[in-house]
């Protein structure tokens, strides 16, 4: 039983809680029981299980350490009031990000909410989209605010964080690219859904979609709205977006 927040293993978790760290060691953090589950269906294998209460038939992978530890101390880890009781080390997958042109693609740039990111996540997998690109710029996707939201999303998806450069690279591979504007665009109710590989670009709600990208050859789309409020949270703009391209398939 772990009881000191002074461990040197329980030092190691929140090491993982910064992004710099989880780059070096190339592994994250999962706080989430369901999540940590959905992660274990789709074949993931933790390197690692910390739990602070017993779980009812909770499957773990064999060869993966499991440590007890008092809940305090793993609740300081995770940071969130709603501690589950579960934290568990996973390897960030690496793919080769030229493959995902071959797949329907979510782009994000400049997306700093790290619940938006997840969010996102959430509704590409649930959409079919196979693969999330985002901007150097954009908040890790690993974080574990980002993996709570994603419920287990991130674990269904082909995610990579590379620089604006090897976006455009990327983009360049596309049969359709759209960018997704608050407004000036086509409405998603009217285009035709196309059928083969595709890209769709979200900017930040403040500053949009990276001047760089104009180069891309593309197409403007937006959602129609009233003009009751300013702007859609921009989870929920991709989650129209994406729903409206996939229920036209």
């Amino acid at each position: 039983m772990i009881t000191s927040k002074d461990n040197e293993k329980i030092k190691y978790l929140k090491k993982l809680t910064s992004t710099k760290h989880r780059k070096k060691e190339g592994k994250f953090l999962v706080d989430d029981l369901k999540t940590f589950k959905e992660g274990i269906k789709r074949g993931f294998k933790p390197l690692s299980v910390f739990l602070s209460k017993d779980f009812d038939n909770l499957e773990i992978p064999e060869n993966c350490s499991v440590f007890e530890a008092k809940h305090s101390i793993l609740a300081s880890v995770s940071g969130q009031p709603s501690f589950s009781g579960i934290i568990a080390v996973f390897e960030i997958p690496r793919f080769n990000e030229e493959s995902m042109v071959l797949e329907n693609t979510i782009i994000l740039d400049g997306v700093q909410n790290p619940e938006n990111v997840g969010a996102v996540l959430r509704s590409a997998a649930m959409f079919g989209f196979k693969s999330v690109i985002l901007s150097d710029k954009s908040a890790d996707p690993f974080s574990l605010k980002s993996v709570r939201a994603s419920k287990g999303g991130i674990f269904h998806l082909k995610v990579a964080r590379p620089g604006t450069d090897k976006i455009i690279k990327l983009l360049e591979h596309f049969e359709n690219v759209y960018f997704a504007e608050k407004e000036g665009g086509e409405s998603i109710y009217k285009i035709e859904i196309p059928e083969s590989k595709t890209a769709i670009v979200f900017g930040s709600e403040g500053s949009g979609i990276n001047q760089d990208f104009l180069k891309i050859p593309h197409k403007k789309i937006t959602i129609p709205t009233t003009n009751a409020v300013d702007s859609l949270n921009i989870a929920v703009s991709c989650g129209i977006i994406m729903s409206r391209m996939y229920g036209g398939r």
